[in-house]
């Protein structure tokens, strides 16, 4: 289980030449609370055993918050595994770019979200390399349209959609 977190951890670390496309608008402190379900995601090493991801931000009292990133192993409903994760956020008022560590500091990652509904319902995340993207939301899933329009959204930023893969939860 350790592995598979540690796995899950590094797979934000790689890296590329190429650089995350600018995010669409300023991320406030309330993207930073409560729950975020995985809807879709690009292929990356550290999840390929990952099923019906979450996470799971909290605040913490003079620190940035943390979030517990949730794996369902071998299917949807296999035995869960976490990870615990501290998050750091810039200084001033726009958290669309901020940085993860795991593992006491040991492990981290910068990530940036591109998008965001402004009813908070939604998010598209990607690495500050952008080699890999995510879409998030507050509840398990989305309706069909809109996903459907969010998925276009994300091949306009650049990624291929014929790639992602698809999560349940």
């Amino acid at each position: 289980m350790l592995r598979t977190l540690i796995i899950a951890a590094v797979m934000v670390l790689a890296t590329s030449a190429q650089a995350a496309p600018q995010p669409n608008k300023a991320v406030g402190p309330q993207f930073f609370t409560g729950r975020w379900y995985e809807i879709a995601r690009s292929p990356n090493v550290g999840q390929r055993d990952c099923h019906s991801p979450t996470y799971e931000f909290a605040p913490r009292q003079n620190a940035g918050p943390r979030f517990t990133l949730t794996c369902r192993k071998g299917s949807p409903a296999g035995p869960a595994e976490r990870l615990n994760v501290s998050v750091r956020l810039p200084k001033g008022e726009d958290a669309a770019r901020f940085k993860v560590t795991a593992l006491g500091g040991v492990l981290s990652a910068d990530y940036v979200v591109l998008d965001l509904a402004d009813d908070l319902t939604w998010a598209i995340m990607t690495t500050r390399t952008g080699d890999h993207v995510w879409l998030l939301a507050r509840r398990p899933s989305l309706p069909m349209e809109l996903r459907s329009s969010l998925v276009s959204r994300i091949g306009a930023l650049g990624y291929d959609i014929r790639r992602l893969i698809y999560l349940t939860h």
